[in-house]
């Protein structure tokens, strides 16, 4: 099978990591290309061709640009990820290819995929307004690459952690809020635009011998191996990849009632709404007890090293492709 993916990032986080997972799995026993940013090229594993500028939505010349790769690749199948490249792929009349559009989060306007032949969702809660399109949505939850985990081995837990992007959908600033309540240590793991805001906040608090930040790494299982848990207190989500790495590494969760959160955890590990008390309640509970939170999440934590690993999710995607 010839399989595009088409992505536009201006950062390399979540679902650019989708892809490129995906993409390499999938081209072990297919033809894949990938379209995406110059600047990402050396990050993928899988063929990659070069396009910036993708996200100019409605310049006249893009879609001449892929449809002249269209031309040349030919492909089975086109998974568009995120809306940007679903807005051009609408565009196209005439397709001699089957069009998957993954949706990475919750969409208030959900037009640009409405031709799309499938939909695949990476959280109930992201096709929540697809009201004209309920057929052929799929439901495919994030994976764990277990190439990234090699020789991993849990240790003793010495804090506990937030790994991901610094940015406001975050909500790390009630975290660290909260965190003067708590007496354990925190790690927060990551860069982003509010990086400089947020020490600036720990520095306020005068908590900073609880907190530290440590930049962005690949090698997360060195984080994971020591935490006690990590902790989400997003105000939106997709279906977070730190989420799966974190249960993979035997790391229990913490979490607000966004994205895949509720399909996976019981409510007593979830917020009961995104207020600062809610959230507050839930985390000074677990951070209190951290041996509870890890024995009450063992099955889970079982649950996904067997269905979420990146060669049985490709698989599924692959059954879509051909349905």
């Amino acid at each position: 099978m010839k399989v595009l993916h088409i992505f536009s990032s201006k950062a390399f986080a979540g679902l650019e990591r989708h892809v490129e997972e995906l993409s390499f799995e999938q081209s072990k026993n297919n033809n894949v290309l990938v379209v995406g940013p110059k600047k990402f090229k050396n990050k993928f594993r899988a063929n990659y061709h070069p396009l910036d500028n993708l996200g100019f939505r409605f310049s006249p010349f893009k879609p001449s640009k892929l449809e002249e790769i269209f031309l040349n690749y030919m492909p089975d199948v086109v998974n568009t990820h995120g809306t940007k490249p679903a807005v051009l792929l609408k565009k196209f009349k005439n397709r001699d290819f089957k069009w998957v559009a993954t949706v990475h989060n919750n969409k208030k306007n959900v037009n640009a995929y409405e031709k799309a032949d499938s939909v695949i969702a990476v959280s109930k809660l992201a096709v929540t307004n697809f009201n004209r399109q309920k057929k052929n949505i799929y439901h495919e939850l994030n994976w764990v690459d277990e190439t990234r985990f090699p020789r991993y081995t849990k240790k003793k837990g010495e804090y506990f952690c937030f790994i991901g992007r610094l940015e406001p959908q975050k909500n790390l600033e009630t975290l660290i809020k909260i965190w003067k309540s708590v007496e354990e240590k925190l790690v927060i793991v990551g860069e982003g635009s509010q990086e400089e805001g947020l020490k600036n906040l720990v520095a306020d608090l005068d908590i900073g011998k609880k907190i530290k930040f440590i930049p962005y790494t690949d090698n997360v299982g060195n984080i994971l191996c020591h935490s006690k848990g990590q902790i989400f207190c997003s105000l939106k989500e997709g279906s977070p990849k730190s989420f799966f790495e974190s249960l993979y590494c035997e790391v229990p969760v913490i979490a607000t009632p966004v994205g895949a959160f509720p399909e996976l955890l019981d409510n007593e590990f979830i917020s009961s709404d995104l207020s600062y008390e809610s959230i507050k309640k839930v985390i000074i509970h677990w951070t209190a007890r951290p041996k509870e939170l890890l024995k009450k999440q063992k099955d889970l934590i079982s649950s996904i090293k067997k269905n979420h690993i990146i060669k049985k999710a490709s698989e599924r995607i692959l059954k879509i492709y051909e349905s």
